[in-house]
């Protein structure tokens, strides 16, 4: 059966003066499904299939002066 797989993103920068700052929120695979990430072509140990990343999740900041 077909189904599909929720990543969700979402970000928001500032501005100070000459400095910007951005931040950002990353949740990849919301629904905790388990499905095969990628498929090995020619594999001779019997894994042909490659287990997706769990629930994760990514936060990040930039900081970036502008001259």
């Amino acid at each position: 059966d077909a189904f599909s797989v929720v990543n969700l993103f979402g970000g928001f920068s500032q501005q100070r003066g000459r400095w910007r700052f951005t931040e950002f929120v990353r949740l990849d695979n919301v629904g905790d499904r388990n499905y095969a990430g990628s498929v090995i072509v020619n594999e001779t140990n019997a894994r042909f299939y490659e287990p997706s990343p769990q629930r994760n999740m990514s936060v990040g900041v930039q900081a970036a002066l502008q001259f």
